[in-house]
């Protein structure tokens, strides 16, 4: 591995592996593109816009460079299931005054179900 580039964390789950590998400017602002990651998220409706902002506020030009990998967005309403990079994620309202629709996802694959919430 390079030295701009670091492994922040590894979690393994029956020959499922997630790494979340990060190079210092996760979104390629300033030129430097160094992600090496293909984004996709799924949230409640509004996460699109939630995230370009979100982006323009830690790296501000962010969401008008170029980047080289993909970000996708899906979004959710309650009761909507959908399949976002090969996990099936079913959404439910959540009881969350966040100022936004919230949602708990039930995110299914290999047979395997976890439940997702925000809300710590």
């Amino acid at each position: 591995m390079s030295q701009a580039g670091s492994v922040h964390s590894q979690q393994s789950l029956s020959g499922v592996t997630v790494t979340f590998a990060g190079s210092g400017d996760a979104f390629g602002s300033g030129g430097r593109f160094q992600a090496c990651i293909h984004l996709r998220l799924a949230g409640p409706t509004g996460t699109g816009q939630r995230l370009t902002a979100a982006m323009e506020c830690m790296f501000p030009g962010a969401t008008r460079v170029r980047r080289r990998f993909a970000v996708e967005v899906t979004e959710l309403q309650p009761g909507d299931s959908a399949v976002v990079a090969g996990v099936r994620a079913r959404a439910f309202l959540a009881s969350h005054p966040s100022g936004a629709p919230a949602l708990i996802l039930r995110l299914t694959l290999s047979g395997r179900v976890i439940a997702y919430s925000a809300l710590g």
